[in-house]
């Protein structure tokens, strides 16, 4: 039985691969160097089970029930952590007019 607090959106963001990711990055940031090293940009995504993205949620304090999700990223050079919005690679992805999404990947979910 599936949970029902998951809904589609959810289950989109939780389907974003590596390989999805990083086509969001190379499409969407402008800046081609690290802004706390300044060497060239060069990202490695963090990952947890079967190469998939970590997804973290960040409460926010007026509202501790509620939270943001974000997939983290790092530069391979000095290791600075930054996050993306999960709902901003999950519109890029899913609402996208290329109906195929992100990099010619197919994102349908299943």
């Amino acid at each position: 039985m599936e949970d029902p607090r998951i809904g589609e959106s959810e289950k989109q963001i939780f389907s974003v691969t590596t390989e999805q990711l990083l086509s969001f990055i190379n499409d969407r940031f402008t800046a081609k160097e690290c802004s706390n090293c300044s060497r060239a940009y060069s990202v490695q995504v963090m990952t947890e089970s079967g190469d998939m993205p970590v997804v973290a949620q960040y409460s926010l304090a007026r509202t501790p029930h509620a939270g943001v999700w974000v997939f983290l990223i790092s530069c391979s050079n000095c290791g600075t952590v930054s996050m993306i919005h999960t709902e901003a690679v999950r519109e890029w992805m899913f609402e996208s007019k290329d109906p195929v999404g992100a990099g010619g990947v197919d994102n349908n979910v299943e």
